[in-house]
């Protein structure tokens, strides 16, 4: 875990997980989730993100086959609804978007918890 570590000194780590992992141990936050909701989380998300800044996809748009249709189709996700799903609260999930968005680079990295529940192919 020197690699965390080491990211979460020169950046920022923050970990989405049920547990208290060693990952989530070396991270700057850490956000407890109900098992299950990742899924749930992950589009809201998205939805944050969405009404903060239109979407910087130029590069990608002749390989994004339904975009449109799936932002669409989260738009109207109420983030306190899913606050009260997953545990995370709306104003985190915003903050966590807001950050994301602001971030010189990011990533998002799903592990297990994410592909081994009924939305893990999402």
């Amino acid at each position: 875990h020197k690699r965390l570590k080491s990211l979460s000194q020169r950046g920022r780590l923050v970990v989405i997980d049920p547990r208290r992992s060693e990952t989530a141990a070396s991270a700057n936050e850490h956000h407890f989730i109900r098992p299950g909701s990742d899924a749930l989380f992950l589009i809201a998300l998205l939805q944050a993100m969405q009404t903060l800044s239109p979407p910087r996809i130029d590069r990608y748009l002749g390989k994004l086959a339904g975009f449109d249709a799936a932002m669409q189709a989260i738009a109207s996700i109420d983030t306190t609804a899913v606050a009260a799903h997953t545990g995370i609260s709306a104003e985190c999930i915003r903050k966590i978007a807001t950050d994301f968005l602001q971030a010189r680079h990011a990533v998002a990295y799903g592990r297990m918890g994410v592909s081994t529940q009924i939305f893990g192919s999402l």
